[in-house]
């Protein structure tokens, strides 16, 4: 199964795949990529990790309000 990375800083309505970082077969993989690219100066908040049926497996922070 693929599993796709959102991150941001900021809610907007309508972003959805604007905030599209990176895939990958493993959700632990996408984790240590936004937890590396925090420590490497993105300013991220939040990020979710959605499966291919597009349900979100994995979140940390609040994309929306």
């Amino acid at each position: 199964m693929k599993y796709h990375l959102f991150a941001g800083n900021t809610y907007y309505a309508k972003g959805g795949v604007h905030d599209y970082q990176m895939s990958s077969d493993s959700i632990e993989g996408l984790v240590k990529f936004f937890e590396a690219s925090v420590e490497g100066g993105e300013y991220w908040d939040w990020y979710h990790i959605i499966d291919s049926d597009f349900q979100i497996v994995k979140e940390d922070g609040r994309a929306h309000y």
